[in-house]
């Protein structure tokens, strides 16, 4: 009998806390994300370094009141201005004149700060809510809205809990993630993420490097997004490539060459983020001379 009740004590003692847990006081989440995006190591921080370092008037103020986050931004033109991150329920929106890059930015910022408040990964969270809209899967988590005219946006960003990412293993880097041009015979530069899959590309429609890194060790998710990637590019040769590169593995074909876990040195050379956990392929399409 004793047994019993001592199970039954532990149990509700279980369920009382779960619902504690699961009941968290909102202020104290508001309290905690706005701790994380102000803190001096955090994406936001890093962002105003940036910005001090290159525009010495540019201000950045921060306020926590008991229902907001609001960012105000001075001495950067047509970055000026107050953004008000209002809590309703499980989420923060804002809203936004249609075009406010700068207003977007700071979103995605409040974004990371959720992510650093809830532990998750932060490196993973543009690509997988990038992932979740460009392959046509629910995003509860970060949903823009435009209204009727389309002249403003309302931003919601999920506070309640972390984010599961349980589709990051479906998500691929596919056309609706590249909608940008193909590349021409002009110099230029391009970058995409989606899910655990991100790229980067410099080049011309003659010779272009392209570098694609998946977190974690490279599998079909990786192989499916280069074949997008070329698709999208058209670099020399990519009318065959798909035929001519039916699996992932190190390749070289007469206008490509695919080097899978290319060396640090060049990884790191294209590119600058922190890529720790990412496995990475190398391909470069025609010739350059300095190669």
């Amino acid at each position: 009998m004793k047994k019993t009740i001592k199970s039954a004590a532990l149990i509700s003692l279980l369920m009382l806390l779960f619902v504690q847990a699961a009941c968290a006081d909102p202020s104290e989440i508001l309290q905690g994300i706005f701790d994380a995006l102000t803190a001096k190591d955090s994406s936001y921080s890093q962002t105003k370094v940036l910005y001090a370092e290159y525009m010495p008037d540019a201000k950045f103020e921060e306020e926590l009141t008991d229902d907001s986050i609001i960012i105000t931004i001075s001495g950067i033109e047509g970055m000026d201005g107050t953004r008000t991150f209002v809590q309703d329920g499980d989420y923060l929106k804002t809203t936004l004149a249609s075009g406010d890059f700068y207003g977007a930015m700071l979103a995605t910022e409040i974004m990371h700060a959720v992510g650093a408040y809830y532990e998750m990964d932060t490196r993973l969270l543009t690509g997988y809510i990038n992932g979740l809209e460009t392959n046509g899967l629910e995003n509860k988590y970060f949903i823009s809205t435009p209204d009727e005219k389309g002249e403003n946006i309302e931003i919601s960003i999920y506070i309640a809990r972390a984010y599961d990412m349980k589709e990051l293993d479906e998500i691929v880097l596919n056309e609706a993630a590249l909608s940008f041009a193909p590349l021409t015979r002009d110099y230029n530069s391009m970058a995409a993420a989606s899910g655990k899959i991100r790229m980067i590309a410099n080049g011309t429609t003659d010779f272009v490097t392209i570098l694609v890194g998946e977190y974690g060790e490279l599998d079909d998710l990786a192989y499916q997004s280069i074949i997008n990637i070329v698709k999208a590019l058209k670099p020399q040769g990519w009318e065959t490539f798909e035929t001519d590169y039916p699996k992932l593995a190190d390749a070289e074909l007469p206008y490509c060459t695919v080097t899978l876990n290319p060396d640090e040195s060049v990884v790191s050379e294209i590119n600058y983020d922190d890529h720790e956990g990412m496995s990475f392929v190398l391909l470069r399409f025609g010739t350059d001379p300095a190669w």
